[in-house]
């Protein structure tokens, strides 16, 4: 028989991935370690979404095999847990209670075919029906389950903390305007769009562009993305790093003069929160909950998808130093007033004593 565990959290692994819910699963586990939570973390087998047989078992011979008071469930966990969660004793009999973790629907991504998006809807629908409560990682996102009817439960709000420490701003050797992208390749994220957008502004302005994230979640569409830079005639002033954490990621935001990520949809958007902590003015798609973290006097929202308004968006910043330093500045003061993860953790394990 295994310790008893205040919190256990299932999510598809592997766990490291450096993508905006996987670290929020990390460092929301880790802040509550930090305040006297027993946490563990249980990697599912098979991958999002749905997680199949292998998963199921093991998360019930796991919730067999000891004590667990919270089940938090990430939500690329949820599609195909209905039939477990049916078995759970409730809370109240012994069983744990059953949090839902949502960063968005899983049925949203970008690049789904019709047919797959509806099945993993109903999946995430049927799941969400089995749960003691919805935690969202966004107004944004708790609007939309309840207008869409995800849910018919209260939604708990508890936005990600900030996961770096801001770098003081670096002067560039050269004249060119430092553009940033932290974001994994994956077809939600737009980088086409940006590399489109890009080419319109070709040479007309002094400009290098940095891509930061990983390249291996959708091997396909990263080839493509590379080939747009190739085709648009862009390798000189596109570089792509990979993944950076820690003190590389701050630094690269520190050595950056502007924050660019035209997403499709964006459950919080991490990387934005970053962005604005750095003090970065930024250009986004006005998409999820963009709108929501980065103020108007902070950046250039844009509609999603819309290549032209992006490329203009990006010429008005190279051109005009001015605005540059305006929005930076009320970026910064919007990063001051971002939460931080000790507080957030508080706040599901309030959750976790309520439910």
């Amino acid at each position: 028989m295994l310790d008893p565990v205040d919190l256990l959290l299932a999510v598809p692994g592997p766990v490291d991935l450096a993508t905006g819910g996987y670290v929020y699963d990390r460092r929301i586990m880790a802040a509550a370690a930090g305040l006297g939570v027993v946490v563990e973390t249980l990697a599912l087998p098979g991958g999002p979404p749905p997680v199949g047989t292998p998963a199921l078992a093991m998360l019930r011979d796991r919730l067999a095999a000891g004590p667990v008071r919270a089940l938090l469930i990430d939500g690329l966990a949820l599609p195909g847990l209905a039939p477990l969660l049916d078995e759970i004793k409730p809370a109240g009999s012994g069983g744990p209670r059953r949090i839902a973790l949502v960063h968005h629907p899983c049925a949203l991504e970008t690049g789904l075919a019709p047919q797959v998006a509806a099945d993993l809807a109903g999946l995430e629908r049927a799941a969400l029906a089995r749960v003691d409560a919805v935690v969202a990682t966004s107004p944004a996102t708790a609007a939309l389950l309840r207008d869409e009817r995800w849910t018919d439960l209260p939604v708990t709000v508890i936005e990600p903390g900030l996961s770096i420490q801001p770098l003081p701003h670096q002067t560039a050797p050269d004249s060119a305007l430092r553009l940033l992208t932290v974001a994994s390749l994956t077809p939600r994220k737009a980088h086409e769009d940006l590399v489109a957008a890009l080419g319109q502004i070709g040479r007309d302005h002094d400009w290098r562009l940095d891509l930061v994230g990983p390249d291996t979640l959708d091997p396909p569409h990263a080839a493509r993305v590379r080939a747009a830079i190739r085709a648009a005639g862009l390798g000189d002033r596109i570089r792509l790093h990979g993944v950076l954490s820690g003190n590389d990621l701050a630094r690269r935001y520190a050595a950056a003069d502007v924050f660019v990520l035209p997403s499709r949809f964006e459950g919080y958007g991490m990387a934005f929160a970053e962005a604005l902590a750095a003090g970065l003015p930024v250009v986004a798609a006005r998409a999820g909950a963009v709108p929501e973290l980065v103020p108007e006097n902070a950046g250039i929202l844009v509609p999603p998808g819309d290549v032209d308004a992006l490329a203009e968006a990006l010429r008005r910043l190279m051109a005009d130093a001015g605005l540059r330093e305006r929005l930076a500045r009320a970026a910064a003061e919007a990063g001051a007033r971002l939460p931080r993860w000790p507080d957030q953790a508080r706040r599901l394990a309030t959750l976790i004593s309520e439910v």
